[in-house]
């Protein structure tokens, strides 16, 4: 995959929108797309947790934005650690109510790590926080009521973690957050489900377009288009993934390239339709298929495809591609796969493993 480009829109992409009840219209293409700031703010209790003892706890907040702060931890993907800072008022600028930037090492090599951040965020306190390693190139997350969560697998080396706060106006008060870095195995939190598909790819249509739905083009601003054809819609899987249960989502990608006029960087593109159930507030995905071509993964809301809150992380060609992410429940989303423009040999057969868990936040 091009992992460089996916994580680089999650970064930049414009705040989460909450899809709610709302049914996706049966023609996706005549949505309108919610303009920058346009979304629904967090809205867990800031009193349904005590704060959590931590390895580290930040002490240079006024200054951590431009200078990262080193923490001092080690993590060698055996043991848990930990780190504990706050979103302060007062530094708001240019819509950023906060940045705090700290640095970390790891030891070993290929170290998986499952990255999580939970927040005590006030309803109306702050529009979205995110967080990533890096530039992003290494994860990235975004917050879904009271955490976010996303998947790594890092070598040796040292690194910056990064954690912003965005919002209209400033925050009204000091809103404290606690970042986790959790041993990882994605390959058994969400094992390839072999068994028969819950749903096949079967609204393609003869030109294998009628599910392309949205169009990706990271030279663009928005990365993220709607098709411009009013036939296409996401295939309606009509699939509920429910906290303990897996699903399968079948198809392939065509060696068929509908390129649109401002320029796109897949050959094919499938999107199909889900939504979580009501005690879902996590995701774990897999998308696996046959041969060697460069496929993506990526998870839109279902009414705020100007944004992504999930793309694959992991780098291997043929196999396992993995996105491990916060939802709302009882939420519309949508899942996309396509394959990069050159890739070969295609056409190419794929299926999508979907986990559905329940994370309760300390």
């Amino acid at each position: 995959m091009r992992l460089a480009s996916l994580v680089l829109a999650l970064v930049t992409a414009l705040p989460v929108a909450a899809c709610g009840d709302r049914s996706a219209p049966s023609s996706p293409d005549a949505m309108r797309l919610p303009p920058d700031g346009n979304i629904a703010p967090p809205d867990a209790s800031a009193d349904a947790r005590p704060a959590p003892a931590c390895d580290f706890a930040e002490a240079a907040d006024a200054t951590n934005a431009a200078t990262a702060e080193a923490t001092g931890l080690t993590i060698d993907g055996t043991v848990a650690k930990s780190l504990c800072g706050t979103i302060g008022p007062g530094q708001f600028a240019d819509g950023v109510v906060d940045t705090d930037n700290y640095t970390f090492t790891v030891t070993g090599a290929g170290v998986d790590l499952l990255v999580r951040l939970d927040s005590t965020v006030a309803a109306g306190d702050l529009a979205k926080i995110k967080f990533g390693i890096g530039d992003g190139q290494k994860g990235v997350g975004v917050i879904q009521l009271d955490h976010g969560s996303f998947s790594t697998n890092l070598p040796a080396g040292t690194y910056t973690l990064y954690v912003t706060a965005t919002n209209g106006a400033d925050a009204v008060a000091a809103i404290p957050y606690t970042v986790k870095f959790l041993p990882d195995a994605p390959a058994t939190r969400c094992p390839r489900i072999t068994a028969a598909a819950s749903y096949t790819e079967a609204h393609d249509g003869a030109s294998s377009a009628d599910n392309d739905v949205v169009y990706i083009d990271y030279e663009q601003t928005p990365i993220f288009t709607l098709t411009p054809a009013t036939t296409d819609a996401p295939e309606p899987t009509g699939l509920a993934i429910a906290p303990a249960t897996s699903v399968r989502i079948a198809g392939a990608i065509a060696d068929v390239d509908v390129a649109p006029p401002n320029g796109d960087v897949y050959t094919d593109r499938d999107t199909f339709a889900f939504e979580t159930g009501p005690a879902t507030n996590e995701l774990e995905v897999r998308l696996d298929w046959a041969g060697t071509a460069d496929m993506d993964v990526l998870v839109f809301n279902a009414d705020s495809v100007a944004t992504t809150i999930g793309a694959g992380t992991e780098e291997r060609e043929g196999q396992g591609e993995f996105i491990t992410l916060a939802v709302k429940p009882s939420t519309k989303y949508w899942i996309w796969t396509g394959a990069y423009d050159g890739s070969t040999p295609l056409p190419a057969a794929y299926d999508l493993s979907i986990c559905g868990k329940t994370y309760a936040a300390n």
